[in-house]
């Protein structure tokens, strides 16, 4: 994640803009767009493998959510895996999401370089498990994963090609 983190840093600090852009160009009026970042590592070799911040309301909150970000370092690691599927539950565990009213969208972006843990040794979340709480969630959600579409060489990565569709 290393060779890419200043690339994924500027998205997020980038995606208000560019998601109002195209709003303003749909005729769309948006008002707020609220944000939480979870940031993750691979939780069987780091301490510190999950960064949660605060929930930013963007355009007012902007200067602290940039300086998470900008905070936000690729450290420690071990083998290429992950622990995406976690940072994806604990997104999905988010409580607050809002009203479900047809108008507001729940969106949870995820940008990975890798592979996401699998095997009872590695992770304790189940892909099927976490499939069923996205189906849970509020019916205005969406889910946006900038991946890796294959597996890695190692046994314990999963292809994020299974959550396509």
């Amino acid at each position: 994640m290393s060779s890419i983190i200043n690339t994924v840093k500027n998205n997020a600090i980038s995606f208000y803009d560019q998601f109002k852009q195209s709003c303003d160009e749909k005729g769309i009026q948006l008002a707020a767009l609220n944000t939480q970042v979870f940031a993750y590592r691979d939780k069987n070799v780091d301490t510190n493998w999950l960064q949660t911040s605060s929930t930013f309301s963007l355009p007012s909150q902007r200067s602290d959510f940039n300086s998470f970000v900008n905070g936000l370092k690729a450290e420690g690691g071990g083998d290429t895996p992950e622990s995406g599927l976690e940072a994806l539950q604990a997104a999905f565990n988010k409580s607050d999401w809002g009203v479900d009213d047809g108008y507001h969208r729940h969106v949870v972006i995820l940008w990975t370089d890798a592979p996401y843990l699998v095997g009872s040794s590695f992770s304790n979340v189940e892909l099927s498990t976490l499939v069923s709480q996205w189906n849970a969630m509020p019916s205005g959600r969406r889910l946006i994963l900038f991946a890796p579409y294959g597996t890695s060489s190692s046994s314990n990565g999963g292809s994020w090609g299974n959550l396509d569709g």
